[in-house]
């Protein structure tokens, strides 16, 4: 039985940029002004994949049109509870602003805009998986490796008009955090923290590196078009990769039930996952659950991991099979 304490520093391996749709409802032009994009703590998975060096646009959902292009120039950062003018509405049930994680994003050039229809056709005629389900109640869809030199070279396509924004000077964030150990250590002290902020702890870094070897969390909120939603993490060692279903709670048969599903896509689907993430050789699918606890370690199938997070924010992570 192996037990593990996890570090929390490092990156992944061999990170590539990559392309990002970042979504906003009313706060298109506050992220442009500010220059910075943000999201509910409880959401910080979602950002797990956004470094500085990503290319991103931004999507108004009021407005139904993108605008960009923008480049990510920042590190994810924890906004303080006191002391700061807020940069977007408070939560009527805390008082709290409600996007307190943030990035920098910098627009690349004079902002333009074209209808995100134009770019929901771009991706079905280059046959990219992008559709209107992909911004419903999300804060940031990404696209996959193969298919971002693939958008960026075909974006210029898309019928942009030049878009008049307010510019003022950047909004001043550096009373914040970097999501690194302070921070992380501060969020998780004022934030209930559940299954995002696991989430995010194990995709920023090489911290399941001592239970599936070498390797790296080449994705995470890996969408799974016949089930309608994602798998957590996916995971690359070598010629395996893990596809990971994480549960802040128990890990039973309904999560069981539910990886199970993501196995037989993945396993169905060899061919383009290892185009996406193994240089174009199919790929050995593992399923692997990690849960606050797990029943077993009697399955034969999966991987059965728990994890617990201790006071200072780390993540322990012990292999029952």
């Amino acid at each position: 039985m192996l037990f593990l304490t996890v570090v929390r520093h490092g990156h992944p391996k061999n990170l590539k940029s990559k392309l990002h749709i970042l979504i906003t409802g009313r706060h298109l032009e506050k992220c442009h002004v500010a220059r910075l994009y943000g999201v509910h703590p409880a959401a910080i998975n979602q950002i797990a994949g956004v470094r500085p060096g990503d290319r991103a646009y931004l999507f108004s959902k009021v407005k139904g049109r993108v605008y960009g292009p923008y480049d990510v120039a920042g590190d994810p950062t924890y906004l303080p509870l006191e002391g700061e003018p807020p940069i977007w509405e408070r939560e009527q049930e805390t008082g709290r602003e409600r996007f307190r994680v943030v990035f920098r994003v910098e627009p690349r050039a004079e902002p333009a805009s074209a209808p995100v229809e134009s770019l929901y056709e771009l991706a079905r005629d280059l046959d990219v998986a992008f559709f209107p389900e992909d911004v419903i109640n999300r804060s940031v869809f990404t696209f996959l490796p193969a298919d971002r030199p693939r958008i960026l070279t075909a974006v210029g396509e898309l019928p942009w008009q030049e878009t008049i924004l307010p510019e003022a000077d950047p909004v001043d964030i550096t009373g914040g955090k970097t999501l690194d150990c302070a921070g992380l250590e501060e969020l998780a002290a004022n934030e209930k923290v559940g299954e995002s902020f696991v989430e995010y702890v194990l995709a920023r870094g090489d911290r399941l590196g001592g239970i599936l070897g070498d390797g790296g969390v080449v994705w995470n909120q890996l969408r799974v078009p016949s089930e309608r939603s994602r798998i957590d993490l996916v995971y690359k060692s070598g010629s395996t990769l893990y596809i990971i279903e994480l549960k802040s709670g128990a890990a039973g048969r309904a999560a069981r039930r539910e990886l199970m599903r993501y196995a037989v896509w993945a396993k169905a689907n060899r061919t383009f996952l290892g185009r996406q993430f193994g240089g174009g050789t199919p790929l050995y699918v593992q399923p692997t659950l990690i849960g606050a606890s797990c029943p077993g370690p009697t399955d034969t199938d999966n991987l059965l991991i728990t994890y617990a997070l201790t006071s200072t924010s780390d993540v322990e992570l012990r292999r029952l099979n």
